[in-house]
């Protein structure tokens, strides 16, 4: 990068440290300090290349404002910012030291996510929440490229989310082109795809947060075909060998779907899920009130009960009436029993 790209106007109270972060198609970012600050504390300056082209100009703008409207833990806070007919076209954002992405954690020989349920959970929950913000906003948007490479991950282990550049206003003016799709390819929903009919919603970035859980759990990057992996035999190959990374196919089977309708419908129903899967493993064996509702091993709830003419050809342990089959994992439960645990001592006692 040249000296003469690297200059900010002197009027600004920003100097920059001649240190880049980053560059894309559209802009740069770069390590900046304020020059009214002794500290010499360290920001992170976003300035856009293209100033000449409206559009360009006009998704910074929505960056800029959309980033602002939003206050959540888990997304980067604006400093400061252009406006709109400035020809220096920035923002500043707060800077951490030793962040990465989190393509560069989940990639990597040492992944600490790799078949770890529990740290999943809290990268998936903290993904979420930060789409709920974004869902619920004054300014409710849609972030549309939610990727590895667009989360920042601290050195205390929280996220920030980033990279706002394509972002949708909902019932606000969209700046596309036609025929134009969004995101990175192996993690945007199917209605991101260029030619698509259907609407582009919170269902689409929280396809992609179900994506991203999915590289995180199994250190691949994400698939580019959907339909294998709703079935389970499938899902458990490619899986870990851990038997607890099995039960976020309940997650998966209500967010990496095709069709918008088949998923969650928003982020409250997909916290809601994930709250109760994390109190799930904290807890151990389900309660005898959770097992009535939910297959004891995995926590789903559909089922089928099991004729009287399938007992019949059951050991004497699984002759019960309230005996149930998991309609996910295969599990035979019965719903008078309060544990796994003591299920497995009841089918040994009738050995």
């Amino acid at each position: 990068m040249g000296e003469e790209e690297m200059k900010i106007p002197k009027k600004l109270r920003w100097v920059s440290t001649g240190e880049t972060l980053g560059e894309g198609g559209q802009g740069q970012v770069y390590l900046v300090t304020n020059k009214h600050e002794s500290s010499g504390k360290k920001y992170a300056m976003k300035r856009l290349k293209n100033v000449d082209s409206e559009k360009a100009r006009s998704r910074f703008s929505r960056e800029v404002e959309a980033i602002k409207e939003i206050e959540h833990r888990a997304i980067v806070r604006i400093i400061d910012h252009s406006h709109t007919d400035d020809d220096f076209q920035f923002y500043v954002m707060e800077y951490f030291e030793g962040t990465r992405t989190l393509s560069q954690i989940i990639f990597a020989q040492a992944n600490p996510y790799h078949g770890d349920v529990h740290l999943c959970l809290e990268l998936f929950e903290e993904i979420v929440s930060a789409l709920w913000a974004c869902e619920h906003s004054s300014i409710p948007l849609v972030h549309r490229d939610i990727s590895p490479n667009n989360i920042l991950v601290l050195t205390d282990g929280s996220i920030r989310l980033i990279d706002f550049g394509i972002c949708q206003i909902e019932n606000g003016k969209t700046v596309t082109l036609t025929g134009e799709s969004f995101g990175t390819r192996k993690y945007a929903a199917p209605e991101c795809e260029s030619g698509s009919n259907s609407t582009i919603s919170i269902r689409s970035d929280i396809y992609s947060a179900a994506k991203v859980l999915w590289s995180a759990i199994t250190s691949r990057d994400a698939f580019a075909r959907e339909e294998p992996v709703f079935r389970n035999l499938s899902m458990k190959k490619m899986f870990p060998a851990n038997p607890e990374t099995w039960p976020l196919a309940l997650i998966f089977e209500k967010t990496i779907r095709k069709k918008p309708e088949d998923r969650f419908s928003g982020t409250d129903e997909a916290l809601d899920l994930v709250q109760e899967l994390s109190a799930f493993f904290q807890r151990g064996h389900s309660s005898i009130e959770d097992i009535i509702h939910r297959c004891p091993a995995c926590g789903w709830k559909n089922h089928r009960e099991i004729s009287e003419s399938e007992r019949r050809l059951r050991p004497n342990h699984l002759r019960y009436t309230d005996h149930f089959i998991c309609n996910l994992c295969g599990l035979e439960y019965n719903r008078n029993l309060t544990s796994v645990q003591e299920q497995d001592e009841r089918r040994e006692h009738f050995g």
